[in-house]
């Protein structure tokens, strides 16, 4: 805390000028004559969170609008496999009944030519 500012035995809180200068946060930062951080704008926070707020509320809900699309597109999917695999398994069951059926008919040739 600066010389002169409040009571140097009490704690007092509130944000690093130089960290919210890094974090890119110029329009919240005071600067002094050498354009070195040298306070932040406390007045201005509050506003700056709102702000931040409604962004991230924004994004919200554009990210749910998606996960529902990719919600449906997985049910669709899953869906659709398991219509391949009732596919798959009659065509299985026809390729075993054919295969009996061609086995059946070798042997009624073989047993004819005897």
């Amino acid at each position: 805390m600066k010389k002169g500012y409040g009571n140097p035995d009490s704690w007092l809180y509130g944000y690093i000028a130089e960290e919210m200068d890094q974090a890119g946060l110029e329009k919240l930062v005071l600067y002094d004559d050498k354009g070195r951080p040298d306070g932040v704008k406390y007045n201005k926070l509050a506003i700056y969170v709102l702000e931040v707020a409604k962004q991230n509320v924004e994004t919200i809900q554009v990210q749910e609008e998606k996960i529902e699309e990719l919600e449906e597109t997985v049910a669709r999917l899953l869906n659709q496999q398991k219509q391949v695999e009732k596919t798959l398994a009659a065509m299985e069951k026809q390729l075993t009944k054919i295969s009996r059926s061609e086995k059946a008919k070798e042997a009624s040739v073989s047993l004819s030519k005897k």
